[in-house]
């Protein structure tokens, strides 16, 4: 193997991967016949909807607490400054969901 490289081998691995795959995949839809299916898909979305405003809201405290200092105590701002890693988290994980809801209750964007 002299004279192999690292993308080399990535490349030969990702050809034998795709000769392994079937060549077709079946179109697979979710049965939201029911209605409490689509009401329950409804409800989650306003949920999470909900959350991921008030996670806007915790983002605009922290950094308005950030903004001043703390108001002066330095608890406070140690706190603020590590809280900002977990609602930065919350509203990537909440906005995911929430689009996923979304495209199930066939909420168009454009």
């Amino acid at each position: 193997m002299k004279g192999t490289t690292m993308f080399d081998l990535i490349t030969a691995s990702t050809d034998l991967a795709l000769s392994i795959a079937p060549a077709s995949v079946p179109d697979v839809t979710p049965d939201t016949s029911s209605p409490f299916a689509l009401a329950g898909l409804r409800l989650v979305a306003i949920i999470l909807g909900i959350c991921f405003i008030a996670a806007l809201l915790a983002l605009a405290g922290v950094f308005t607490i950030l903004g001043f200092k703390g108001f002066g105590n330095s608890t406070l701002l140690d706190k603020a400054g590590s809280s900002v890693v977990y609602v930065v988290g919350a509203l990537i994980g909440l906005g995911s969901l929430t689009g996923i809801a979304g495209f199930f209750i066939g909420f168009k964007i454009f």
